[in-house]
């Protein structure tokens, strides 16, 4: 029933907003009359009125559109089209919009950009990468200036000091990764002067499915480098671990689950790893020793090189498996990564302490508001709405799609389908038509690119390893007659310009060499070709060897495959099309549950966060922190059920009883009589102070100089960062080990709320006695 009112809800909106991009036009015309200056003038003269309440939102959009549309004339020489004007007015209001490739994703982004700030909002416009921040920063700024618009840029090169000043612009195009970055680095400042994120109003997302569901599980971590005593007892046991797994077979040593990602040891395998290893760590319960044959174990199962990752400069790098791209200084966490560099004979990198960690998801619900377009969202709609309660717009190509998607055509075996794609491209030679040759993996692209090279096919090679070149690779592969063996990274986001002429007869044709793990990327692929209405031809081609088959297809697919006549050149077969749909749905469907249970999960950790930042933004800007902190204190230790302490549990933390000198303090004795003095003078006002406080008053504290209210705030500045970085090993820990809980049909999301909650009191009880102790430190004279 929802389902249906929303489609009513999208079908009114859209009539509307179709209704509204009908108006613009004759407001442009009128604005055409005007100078420049006289249209800066207009435009600040509308952001008035729309602040007062004075114009409604079809009006202002009207007027506001009509002024950037002849803006855009003037400036770039271009006229926003009906789909963009109605793509922005959805953008603005916060919606996602699938809008397929090439229909001008930058300009709707400037058009939603410039209607927010006219209702007075700040946006953050978010790309996956510094490229195309700096791409669309550059083409849209001159919009900007000319209506007055200060914009910022943000790449992974901008100084700390430069970030704050793009910061305060009204518009920040920025890079993903920095704003997350920025915020946690913002929360370990210990000067408000160091923090520069200054808002969280509106964020457009760019390509935002991969942003918002594809990275969904993967969060952004700020690490240290952990003790290297216990790192060297922690890789002993790893390296004797990664030596006796590599003798063991599977089937009968370990069985692996591809699909769940899941590898357990059979009993054939337990007894070797016994024997081998002269001790049985499984009934002696030896769980840091079990724990590292479990990391070997799923290394040797699951992380493939040119896959997972590549070995550059003699380290592990890991691979984004959507994208192909490098996952540049990102670490597999909790000892795996040290594992898999074994593995490769590497001197394992000392593990990382986490110091600051969020998720995309945790990221951007920080938003007043929020907004995202991709060529590729509507098949994860749902997902859209149940995670971030966003509705998926798809508006239909501009200029229509002239594009040929041929059926997939299928092989017995690797070796037929490259032999195929060979004739394919001597084929193609006569009409010169660029081909673009898309693998899911680096070891594809090199399969491929070995086989085409032995029969003297030119072409030209982009894959991870290959990532210095790949402006200009991207660049050339739209040229006449251009031949391209590429992963994903031609794929989502990947400008491929095509020669005019070539466009206007034959287009781009792109042959995807085996089917994605998801329909989406596939989508995104096939999207390279047949932009603006140009011409184009997509197809691809799967052989029985293709991961996405021998993983995630029934036993009724291979008895099928048993009963066909395979020909050398393939088969085009509807049944077998719709097994990959079917296994490709399976996939996706694994991945959404992934996410959901991770977001459930993540809810509480981010509460926890949200807790502990609230305290620490008010101790780092407040003018006076003395008394934030001393309530926030009072409240931690007697008012909270799970944290209170009692009288004489803050005496003996302190130190202090009716008999003693406070331990600190007791070095400053200089004769006898000076140190009964002394003793005397501490022992009363260590016992005024924890009087005083207990009763909820802290005017003892509030006589703090400026000096001591600085050390007062660095003091718990540096115990809250101290403290969170314990909070975040213990729940990584936690949710290492909850999965075991849903043994037996019980919910582990129960146990976990139950554990993480006792976890975080714990933290912020020591760390309220850890301040308060130091506090009374700096009250002793």
């Amino acid at each position: 029933m929802r389902n249906l009112v929303k489609l009513w809800n999208q079908k009114r909106e859209l009539a509307k907003y179709r209704w509204i991009a009908e108006r613009i036009p004759s407001w442009a015309e009128f604005y055409s009359r005007y100078m420049p200056e006289e249209i800066l003038h207009w435009s600040r003269e509308l952001e008035k009125e729309v602040l007062r309440g004075k114009v409604d939102f079809v009006s202002a959009a009207s007027q506001a559109f009509g002024i950037a549309s002849v803006t855009f004339r003037r400036v770039l020489h271009i006229t926003p089209n009906s789909t963009q004007l109605v793509a922005a007015l959805f953008l603005a209001d916060g919606d996602v919009v699938e809008l397929g490739t090439g229909e001008g994703k930058t300009i709707v982004a400037m058009l939603a950009s410039y209607l927010r700030v006219l209702h007075g909002y700040r946006v953050h416009v978010g790309t996956t990468n510094d490229y195309l921040a700096e791409r669309d920063y550059h083409w849209m700024n001159p919009m900007y200036e000319a209506l007055g618009i200060g914009t910022g840029l943000v790449l992974s090169t901008t100084s700390r000091k430069k970030r704050k000043e793009e910061y305060e612009k009204r518009v920040v195009y920025v890079t993903i990764h920095e704003l997350g970055f920025d915020y946690m680095n913002d929360h370990l400042s210990l000067s408000k002067d160091d923090v520069v994120l200054n808002h969280f109003d509106f964020a457009i997302i760019d390509e935002v499915d991969s942003v918002l569901i594809d990275e969904a599980r993967t969060p952004m971590i700020i690490a240290e480098r952990s003790d290297t005593g216990a790192a060297k007892d922690s890789f002993s046991r790893l390296r004797r671990a990664t030596e006796i797994v590599r003798e063991l077979g599977e089937e009968d040593d370990y069985e692996a689950d591809e699909r769940h990602r899941d590898a357990v040891f059979t009993d054939a395998g337990i007894e070797k790893i016994i024997s081998l290893l002269g001790r049985d760590i499984f009934s002696e319960k030896d769980t840091d020793t079990i724990r590292a044959f479990e990391l070997a174990l799923f290394v040797k199962a699951f992380l493939k090189k040119d896959r997972e990752y590549i070995i550059r400069d003699g380290k592990v790098c890991l691979v984004d498996e959507f994208t192909g791209h490098l996952l540049v200084d990102r670490q597999y966490i909790q000892g795996l990564h040290q594992a898999l560099e074994l593995a490769e004979g590497i001197e394992p990198t000392p593990e990382n302490r986490t110091s600051a960690s969020i998720t995309y998801r945790n990221l951007f619900r920080l938003y007043r508001s929020l907004s995202g377009m991709t060529g590729t969202a509507y098949e994860v709609a749902d997902e859209f709405f149940r995670l971030y309660g966003l509705d998926v717009i798809p508006l239909p190509p501009h200029y229509g799609l002239k594009r040929s998607d041929l059926p997939t055509r299928f092989f017995r075996s690797n070796e037929d389908k490259f032999l195929y794609v060979a004739k394919i491209i001597k084929d193609l030679g006569v009409s010169k038509a660029p081909v673009l040759l898309v693998a899911r993996t680096i070891q594809g692209a090199k399969a491929c690119s070995d086989y085409l090279s032995k029969r003297n096919i030119s072409h030209t090679s982009l894959h991870a390893e290959l990532s210095a070149s790949e402006t200009e690779i991207i660049q050339n592969a739209g040229l006449r007659g251009a031949i391209t063996v590429a992963t994903n990274m031609a794929g989502r986001g990947a400008d491929i310009i095509i020669e005019k002429n070539i466009a206007e007869k034959t287009g781009l044709r792109v042959i995807g060499l085996e089917h994605n793990f998801s329909e989406r990327v596939d989508n995104q692929l096939r999207g390279r070709s047949g932009r603006l209405g140009a011409r184009g031809e997509t197809r691809f081609v799967a052989s029985l060897e293709d991961e996405l088959l021998q993983a995630y297809v029934d036993e009724a697919f291979w008895n099928y495959v048993e009963t066909i006549a395979w020909s050398q050149d393939g088969i085009v077969n509807r049944r077998l099309s719709l097994w990959v749909k079917a296994a490709q749905s399976l996939v996706e469907s694994l991945a959404a549950d992934s996410r959901s249970s991770l977001a459930r999960f993540d809810t509480v950790v981010d509460s926890h966060r949200h807790a502990m930042y609230e305290f620490r933004d008010k101790v780092l800007f407040s003018e006076d922190p003395t008394p934030v902190i001393l309530s926030h204190l009072y409240h931690i230790l007697r008012k909270e059920e799970f944290s209170f302490v009692t009288e004489r549990e803050l005496r003996d933390r302190i130190g202090h009883s009716s008999r003693g000198v406070h331990p600190v303090r007791s070095k400053l004795r200089r004769d006898v009589g000076a140190a009964d003095a002394q003793a005397h003078r501490t022992s009363n006002g260590v016992n005024d102070f924890i009087i005083s406080f207990l009763g909820g008053d802290y005017s003892y504290f509030l006589a703090f100089g400026a000096r001591e209210k600085e050390d007062a705030r660095r003091i718990t500045l540096r115990a809250i960062d101290r403290f969170w970085e314990k909070y975040l090993e213990n729940i990584s820990v936690l949710e290492d080990a909850v999965s075991l809980v849903a043994i037996g049909g019980s919910d582990p999301l129960y146990s976990f709320i139950d554990d993480a909650d006792k976890i975080f009191h714990d933290v912020r009880k020591r760390l309220a006695l850890t301040v308060f102790e130091n506090l009374i430190k700096l009250m002793i004279p």
